[in-house]
């Protein structure tokens, strides 16, 4: 996932340096990672992409087993590099590995839905029962609804167009106009940019909303946050001890995340296993993609 030379040697430097940043990411591993490249499957990608205009806002992208909705303004090859990470097995972004893979009727929450690849991959490669799809960004969620529609997913796919957070509330979120992967909740430390566009909406704790929905039990939670991945975490303590859910969580939006992730795990005592994979590189700070854990084998 590095992108430039100098990016590529950070991340092996932190690697031979053994970082404690890096503390989880196995060398050879994390060296793969350092000198993958993707330029040709997203070429590929974007190549079996067939775009139908469906409304002023929208375009329909045809994948072939399955199509999605996706904004006019936003870029195809950013959406083909999303695909290539969520289709690559090789890729850091890849959520389907062990110890954490979907298993046929599974409960899922996917957090920071987005574009619904994940949810779509869930429900018709691995036979998920059900996914929940948290998606802030109002455009994301209203093209979520139409993918899930027009893929015939409606009563399995449901979207909430909420965040989660460490506690519920309102939160301030930037809706980024030109790149639908870019939204994100401020933290209350952070101020907005006189050019962002900055407005309040609904958050929640995934305790308070599995109890608010009468939820039974989840099997699996994937959440890429865009930074509030550890919030999301810390906000599913009753959920995770109540159900155990394999976990597959971004860990690359801050550089501690991954070890604060399995620090605050290991804390609660529950038996879960980890395997961290991916390595990135942003502003000069190589950190892990992707934290999985679970408590049982799955796959």
């Amino acid at each position: 996932m590095p992108g430039s030379l100098p990016e590529r040697l950070y991340c092996i430097r932190s690697l031979l340096t053994r970082d404690p940043i890096v503390r989880e990411v196995g060398l050879f591993a994390g060296l793969g990672s350092a000198l993958s490249w993707y330029g040709l499957k997203r070429q590929s990608v974007l190549r079996r992409m067939r775009v139908e205009p469906i409304g002023q806002e929208l375009d329909w992208i045809d994948f072939g087993a399955y199509g999605l909705a996706w904004p006019s303004a936003g870029s195809p090859s950013r959406l083909a590099t999303a695909l290539v990470e969520l289709l690559a097995p090789s890729n850091g972004h890849y959520y389907f590995c062990p110890p954490t893979r979907i298993t046929p009727g599974d409960v899922v929450v996917d957090v920071g839905a987005c574009e619904g690849g994940f949810a779509l991959e869930s429900l018709i490669r691995y036979e998920a029962a059900q996914v929940w799809c948290f998606e802030p960004d109002s455009r994301m969620a209203e093209a979520l609804q139409l993918t899930a529609e027009r893929n015939g997913l409606e009563e399995r796919l449901q979207v909430v167009p909420a965040a989660l957070g460490a506690s519920s509330g309102t939160v301030s979120f930037v809706e980024s106009a030109d790149d639908p992967l870019a939204s994100y909740a401020l933290s209350s430390e952070e101020p907005a940019s006189s050019t962002q566009a900055v407005k309040s909406i609904e958050q929640f704790s995934l305790d308070h909303w599995a109890e608010q929905e009468g939820i039974p039990h989840l099997d699996y939670i994937k959440i890429d946050a865009e930074g509030s991945d550890l919030a999301v975490l810390q906000g599913a303590r009753h959920s995770l001890e109540r159900w155990r859910p394999a976990l597959a969580v971004t860990t690359y939006h801050h550089p501690d995340h991954c070890n604060r992730m399995i620090d605050y795990l290991s804390s609660l005592q529950l038996g879960y296993r980890f395997r961290v994979k991916g390595l990135v590189c942003f502003d000069s700070v190589p950190r892990p993609v992707m934290l999985h854990a679970a408590c049982k084998s799955r796959g």
